[in-house]
């Protein structure tokens, strides 16, 4: 299936599951993994155990963007990695816009970041951007 804004939205129809929860479900968000679903949220603004059902089309479609965007970022900085280092390019790379450590500040507004656990998953966020 394509990944529209209408596929995502429902995915999430009628589910009380966090947002959080289902961004890991393969079956919604291929490849998404933890760290990346965390950074979505973050751009997105959306605190990650906010339940699914309660997002709007528009936070829906900005969610979706996200996605997209945190993606891509992360697959231009291997490419480029992998294109400089090769035949040895680094495993792990990090493009986060948001520091996943309680004792940092997020960087939109200082507020030290939260850190709690969705369905088992260390989860970090901003407790005052993502509503």
């Amino acid at each position: 299936d394509e990944f529209t804004v209408e596929t995502l939205a429902e995915s999430f129809w009628g589910r009380k599951a966090p947002v959080k929860a289902l961004l890991l479900e393969q079956s919604i968000v291929c490849g998404l993994g933890n760290l990346y679903a965390d950074e979505s949220l973050f751009l997105a603004g959306l605190r990650p155990e906010r339940p699914a059902s309660d997002l709007s089309i528009d936070e829906v479609a900005t969610l979706r963007q996200a996605i997209i965007d945190a993606l891509s970022a992360a697959y231009g900085v291997y490419d480029r990695a992998r294109d400089q280092l090769w035949p040895d390019p680094p495993t792990a790379l990090t493009t986060w816009s948001h520091p996943r450590d309680i004792k940092a500040a997020c960087p939109n507004c200082e507020t030290s970041m939260t850190a709690i656990r969705v369905q088992a998953r260390g989860t970090y966020f901003c407790s005052k951007c993502q509503v």
